[in-house]
């Protein structure tokens, strides 16, 4: 039988989105063994259910089995889908620095994370390990590992494996490793649960020249897979960075310095900025649309560059600007420097940034907010400091969020009294379904929309109701058009 979610959802009028907390601190987890204290890395899916990192309070066994990997809001209700101390596959047991394992979660509810392999229950000694996890809660399965040895045409073994996987919907993870030094420095992994299928390395045959791959990584749901890189060639004295793209084993430049960005004066430079977590600076969707931060302005001037969110678009529209410093953001202070960038599906574009003055936040990868915007339209606030939740202001948001393919974005916050918590929000607006999609579950027209829609017309509340001539005013028009929009539904995906 499916189990009920427990879950609260509120509507911030101001806004216009819908906040539903997923985990709060000092809530009991879901397995009953401890207590929220800390969270760390939110990852959803488009069914809107949320995967992250919790450090959890008294446990059975303290230090042990302190760290847990969760799964919530999904219809299923929460789950532990793994925690430190659980036996490994293959024997040992599983460990983990805290904010170390960046789980992922894909569409079918498996969920893929970083912990190490140890000998002895509590240790932190031991390969550093992604495992795959289920959403039926079945066996735990072992990806690949420090160690491991790398697939062709690189050669050599994986020496460590950096930061966050990144997991698509046929249960493949990809994570970019050093190397053991024989015959690369940096390189992106791709595994299942056959081991590591794919590798791209500094001196792969597929690349012109002598190559350093970046940190910065994306992969979409199909399994496209974005990231930095430079191309040196030392001879000719060429030195180029900017972004590549493997699709299969395909290899492909898509973006280098020097590059025109549409709405900018200045050109992309080559270097995706990694202000806040190294590989949070990258996003693509199933198009191969890539939105990423970007360093704009001559390469060897840098008193002269500028951060930005940018996007390059897979048919062949080059790059444009989303926001960049400078900017005005929704609420009227400046952007300062983005941190992190998704994009969905729909062409959606959310990022967290800096604001100009904005409020100092408890550590160095907090933001002052997270923004969105769809295509088309104006860039509008996801979340902001000072914004109440559960009847307490925001004062923390970490710059590391998700945005799934509906328009629902996963974030950690602070509130005021002091407690931590994941958070959903479904954004405000069109959702790239249709214009009349006003409602949660975006995607999806129902009587819900129809409820929004009454609302909002009556209000008189033209940013949402007003959908046809004579724009600027809520008229009978807009009725007719809703009423065309509803009946006509969402378009095939």
């Amino acid at each position: 039988m499916m189990r009920e979610m427990s879950v609260l959802t509120i509507v911030v009028a101001s806004a216009g989105a819908q906040i539903t907390p997923i985990a709060l601190e000092g809530q009991v987890a879901p397995d009953g063994n401890g207590t929220y204290f800390f969270f760390a890395h939110p990852s959803i899916n488009d069914e809107g259910e949320v995967a992250f990192e919790a450090l959890l309070a008294n446990t059975a066994e303290a230090s042990i089995d302190e760290t847990a990997i969760v799964a919530a809001g999904g219809q299923g209700g929460p789950r532990v889908v793994a925690r430190t101390g659980d036996p490994a596959p293959g024997g040992g047991f599983l460990s983990a620095f805290f904010e170390a394992a960046f789980p992922e979660i894909n569409n079918s509810g498996s969920v893929a994370f970083a912990m190490l392999d140890v000998g002895v229950r509590g240790t932190l000694v031991g390969p550093d390990t992604r495992y795959l996890a289920d959403a039926s809660g079945g066996d735990l399965v072992r990806l690949f590992a420090n160690g491991d040895p790398v697939p062709g045409p690189a050669t050599g073994t994986i020496g460590d494996l950096l930061f966050a996987g990144r997991l698509d919907d046929a249960g493949r993870v990809a994570n970019t490793f050093f190397g053991d030094g024989t015959a690369f420095s940096l390189g992106v992994v791709v595994g299942d649960e056959t081991g590591a299928t794919l590798a791209v390395s500094g001196e792969d045959p597929r690349l012109p020249t002598l190559s350093i791959l970046g940190f910065s990584l994306a992969s979409s749901d199909s399994g496209l897979i974005a990231f930095s890189g430079s191309i040196s060639d030392f001879e000719n004295f060429v030195f180029e960075s900017g972004i590549l793209l493997l699709d299969g084993g395909q290899l492909s430049l898509r973006a280098f310095e020097g590059d025109a960005v549409t709405g900018l004066a200045q050109p992309f430079n080559g270097s995706v900025d990694r202000s806040s977590f190294p590989d949070d600076g990258l996003g693509i969707n199933d198009s191969g649309d890539i939105a990423f931060v970007a360093s704009i302005g001559e390469p060897f001037s840098p008193f002269e560059q500028v951060n930005a969110a940018v996007v390059l678009d897979a048919a062949g529209g080059g790059l444009s600007a989303v926001a960049r410093a400078g900017d005005t953001a929704p609420g009227g202070e400046a952007f300062d420097s983005f941190q992190s960038v998704e994009i969905g599906n729909d062409g959606r574009i959310a990022f967290s940034a800096l604001l100009e003055g904005g409020i100092p936040g408890n550590l160095s990868f907090d933001v002052d907010g997270i923004y969105v915007r769809a295509p088309g339209g104006p860039v509008e606030t996801v979340i902001e400091l000072g914004d109440e939740v559960l009847g307490q202001q925001v004062i923390r948001i970490e710059a590391d969020f998700d945005l799934n393919n509906v328009g629902q974005v996963a974030c950690f916050v602070r509130l005021a009294d002091g407690r931590d918590a994941i958070l959903r929000i479904d954004t405000a607006g069109p959702s790239g379904c249709t214009p009349a999609d006003l409602d949660v579950p975006f995607g999806v027209i129902s009587q819900a929309d129809v409820a929004v829609f009454v609302n909002l017309f009556f209000a008189g509340d033209d940013r949402a109701a007003d959908l046809a001539e004579p724009f600027g005013v809520v008229s009978q028009a807009d009725v007719a058009e809703f009423v065309r929009l509803f009946f006509e539904g969402c378009p095939a995906r």
